[in-house]
């Protein structure tokens, strides 16, 4: 499944000039054939869902703490009316590996996402979490799929995803609006769509291979802190 724009999104938004750079921008599929997708009967072991499970906790456990301590994302993000506890999936994450038999100092042996490295801006901040909660709108099946196939539900190994389904619209479209707001300056916007990019292709790789990935982002060094100006 290659990126695809929002359904219903106007090119003249902010949102919607964003969504055409990242269809225009990233390259390769956003899934492939990552188990998560396609949960169907012979398909997905039980073991290649746990996997799946222990990379997105990877990448949400440290970018959940990393945008905890921006506040003045947390800021913006009440002036829309959003709040970040919304976007956070840890604890859902937690749920899952729990009852999936990881838990305790399993969880500690779980790789990181270090190369999301320290948000240094309010921007950079809400280009990972709006690439975060498009990848989680491409997943809004999958905790039915977990039913269906293994009788799994938001208490037995996928809350991740029942957490996902039920907040997804409304986070995009307080990020919508927040967009709006906020990156309607032309330096902003730029910045946003550079760093939505990058990004979107770390949290793919990431997903594809946990290990790889990191020592690929710090190689080519996209991961890295630098300061900026937005």
């Amino acid at each position: 499944m290659r990126y695809q724009q929002g359904q219903g999104i106007g090119v003249d938004t902010v949102r919607g000039r964003l969504e055409v750079h990242l269809a225009d921008s990233v390259q390769g599929e956003l899934s492939g054939e990552q188990p998560g997708y396609s949960l169907v009967p012979g398909k997905v072991s039980r073991q290649e869902y746990r996997d799946l499970i222990e990379r997105l906790y990877g990448w949400y456990s440290h970018l959940d703490a990393r945008l905890a301590q921006l506040k003045a994302l947390h800021v913006v993000l009440r002036s829309a009316c959003c709040d970040i506890m919304d976007f956070r999936r840890t604890e859902a994450l937690e749920m899952d590996l729990a009852a999936l038999g990881c838990s305790g100092m399993g969880l500690a042996e779980i790789p990181r996402c270090t190369s999301i490295g320290r948000v240094r801006s309010v921007v950079d901040g809400l280009a990972l979490l709006y690439v975060s909660s498009v990848w989680e709108s491409r997943t809004v099946e999958v905790a039915e799929r977990m039913y269906v196939v293994w009788g799994v539900a938001a208490g037995s190994g996928a809350a991740f995803f029942d957490r996902s389904a039920k907040l997804v619209r409304m986070n995009q479209e307080g990020l919508g609006r927040v967009l709006e707001e906020y990156c309607g300056k032309q330096a902003r916007e730029r910045r946003l769509q550079q760093s939505a990019a990058a990004a979107l292709a770390r949290l793919t790789d990431w997903v594809r291979n946990p290990i790889e990935g990191e020592r690929f982002l710090a190689d080519d060094g996209t991961g890295a802190d630098r300061p900026h100006e937005e």
